[in-house]
């Protein structure tokens, strides 16, 4: 679905709500401040590091004399919440893994950890849990950013069903406006952990899936991970990225358990 805004569901309002209540907290941001001023010290010290190496390096040396006094400022760059943002995209060094008896994952540490909502939505019908990021666009370069990454539970009397059949017979492929109109959408094949998954894409913004969820079985029965995004352009692209790079780090079993 091109070019589509997301329609004012039941089900998106429900997401919303909790965005409001949990995410525009200062809380988030509280929890991320330790990581975010470890990461800006580290990269602060390396760049000063350089900075020092480059200065006392005999070519260094040579241009010190001939531009006597002249001595260039530390180039140290400035760093913002989207510069962090960046470098833990980037290195998975510093994502967190999520690990249950069923399956295995790695993704971003500015995420929140995973948590049961259904105490505050009507999500509790479908026993989602959800790890999510929130940043304004005020005063910060590169415009506002917002995603979720939603677990599905297991799914009851699911162990050893065909997927794809049991996702068309529950409807889960079916899109339903405010006006009680409804679409079937197409149910795609992939591949996740090298076991079949089964992909819907609910809604898209310029060729960029914004929300998405996928299904797959597991030894204990069917579970999903999906994605929504509420971020424009390129944080779009950037947070749909993401989602890609966590489900290319799904692995299945409980060996590690």
């Amino acid at each position: 679905m091109e070019n589509q805004s997301i329609p004012n569901s039941q089900h998106t309002q429900a997401l919303n709500k909790v965005l409001v209540k949990r995410f525009l907290s200062p809380k988030q941001n509280a929890a991320l401040l330790p990581i975010l001023i470890a990461i800006l010290l580290t990269a602060t010290i390396f760049g000063a590091g350089g900075y020092y190496m480059g200065q006392n390096s005999p070519g260094s040396r040579q241009t010190d004399i001939a531009e006597k006094n002249e001595t260039p400022s530390p180039n140290i760059s400035n760093f913002t919440l989207v510069s962090l943002e960046n470098l833990i995209d980037e290195n998975k060094n510093v994502w967190k893994k999520y690990q249950d008896e069923t399956f295995s994952f790695e993704y971003p540490v500015y995420l929140s950890d995973f948590r049961d909502l259904s105490a505050d939505t009507q999500l509790a019908k479908d026993d989602e849990e959800i790890a999510g990021y929130y940043r304004s666009s005020q005063g910060i370069s590169g415009g506002g950013r917002s995603y979720w990454i939603i677990l599905k539970d297991i799914q009851p009397n699911t162990k050893g069903v065909d997927v794809k059949e049991w996702i068309t017979k529950n409807k889960l492929n079916v899109l339903k406006d405010d006006s009680g109109n409804t679409e079937e959408l197409p149910v795609e094949n992939m591949t996740l952990g090298g076991s079949d998954a089964y992909r819907i894409n609910f809604y898209s913004d310029s060729g960029t899936p914004r929300s998405i969820f996928v299904y797959f079985q597991t030894s204990l029965g069917v579970r999903g991970i999906g994605f929504h995004s509420w971020s424009s352009g390129a944080m779009l692209a950037k947070d749909y990225d993401i989602y890609t790079q966590i489900l290319a780090t799904m692995k299945f079993g409980n060996s590690t358990y």
